[in-house]
């Protein structure tokens, strides 16, 4: 298990090291108004709109949280630990969302429409991949 920490904490820190990378390369070249903040927003608003439904979980994982299991995965028979189940089921709900918005031709700019993804987010991180529940 300690190994598996200094894995999760390089890739971490490596993400963290590229973008910052990334921040000054957008600074350096000459488009104007060019930062990774406004890429990531452009790309929320195209068709990856999953970005925005990941921070709220992100956001709702980190400093929400429940302290008691919100369902025993152990009671369909599955055998894999509870924790792993959690991840399993967020990792499901941002594919279908991730697909969903690969697959269909609609833009969402609309901010109400950012508002609910990031409120269901909130809602997966809290209730269903909390970090509470672990401490």
């Amino acid at each position: 298990m300690q190994s598996l920490y200094w894995v999760v904490s390089a890739v971490i820190v490596l993400a963290v090291l590229i973008l910052f990378a990334l921040e000054i390369i957008a600074k350096l070249n000459n488009v104007p108004n060019d930062n990774v903040n406004e890429l990531i927003r452009q790309w929320a608003y195209d068709k990856y709109y999953f970005i925005t439904f990941c921070f709220g979980v992100i956001s709702g994982h980190l400093f929400l949280g429940i302290t008691y299991r919100w369902f025993d995965c152990q009671t369909l028979g599955i055998n894999l630990d509870c924790g792993i189940f959690d991840v399993l089921v967020i990792a499901v709900l941002v594919s279908i969302f991730l697909i969903s918005g690969l697959v269909s031709k609609f833009k969402t700019s609309n901010v109400f429409f950012h508002f609910l993804l990031l409120i269901c987010g909130l809602f997966a991180g809290h209730f269903i991949w909390s970090m509470n529940i672990f401490v």
